[in-house]
């Protein structure tokens, strides 16, 4: 507030009693290095008027470097808007929408090369090569916010269909279809594996009984013969996931596939700590 004070009481004093400063006492021919003579006017002060030119280049310049910022600016809006709009049209949950494989940030060498292999994905993807992508590991590492991504990217660079959906969402509607309405579940099943791209989570955390497990391995396999890349999210050990998704379909899923272990501490509890919520 000082200083502020201070500035004010100096401008004011210039404007009162230093109008002198700009009178203007002498005008001549001066010679600007970059556009040649002008006509130049010397005040009271001393001071001589710059080229109009280079005034004028300057705050040109000045005006472009802002029209360059509001334009990045809006820019990056824009796609904001359309990676949200993306996200809305294939499902994914309001925590992960907007997320991308460039701001999935590794925290240490195991995990730039797990970024590495998501990278690689897409391009297997974009090939129409890949196959299954199975995430699997620790929580909270980012394995759900990679799945996403990539359905952003696909619906994003190439169009078609992609969905998010949880194993407990596709057990639910297969229920609800036999209980409330008349869509067989080989219809139902047939529309999982239709989409150009699919992502189940959360493999692994129902009871996985015999039907349950027939309705899972009808869905993937239908895929694996129809050629279309699934990624497929869980907090399961490689064994584990082995073992639930059964011998047969998991020796399906490793052609053309990429598997990606998680093993580092979960970030939900790294953030927790930092901001000083957790105990």
């Amino acid at each position: 507030m000082e200083k502020c004070s201070h500035f004010v009481e100096s401008l004011v004093a210039r404007l009162a009693g230093g109008s002198a400063n700009f009178t203007v006492t002498d005008t001549f021919t001066a010679h600007c290095q970059k556009h040649g003579q002008y006509t130049a006017k010397r005040y009271q002060s001393g001071r001589v008027s710059p080229c109009p030119t280079c005034l004028k280049e300057k705050k040109d310049e000045e005006f472009q470097e802002y029209a360059e910022e509001i334009k990045r600016h809006n820019s990056m809006q824009a796609a904001k808007v359309v990676r949200e709009k993306l996200a809305q049209s294939v499902d994914i949950p309001p925590r992960f929408i907007g997320k991308t494989v460039a701001n999935w940030q590794p925290e240490n060498d195991a995990e730039k090369a797990i970024k590495k292999a998501i990278v690689n994905y897409g391009f297997a993807i974009q090939s129409g090569k890949a196959g299954a992508l199975i995430l699997h590991g620790n929580k909270g590492t980012g394995k759900t916010h990679l799945a996403c991504a990539l359905l952003s990217m696909r619906k994003a660079q190439m169009g078609g269909s992609v969905q998010y959906a949880t194993v407990a969402d596709l057990f639910r509607k297969v229920r609800e279809s036999k209980r409330f309405s008349s869509t067989p579940e080989s219809e139902l099943i047939e529309e999982y594996a239709k989409f150009d791209l699919l992502a189940l989570d959360e493999i692994g955390n129902q009871r996985g009984d015999d039907d349950e497990k027939r309705i899972l391995f009808d869905v993937l396999n239908k895929r694996y013969e129809k050629a279309l890349p699934t990624v497929l999210v869980s907090n399961l050990t490689r064994e584990k996931l082995e073992e639930f998704l059964g011998e047969v379909l998991w020796d399906r899923l490793q052609e053309n596939s990429f598997i990606v272990s998680f093993s580092g501490k979960s970030r939900r509890v790294a953030r927790n700590i930092a901001d000083g919520f957790s105990d």
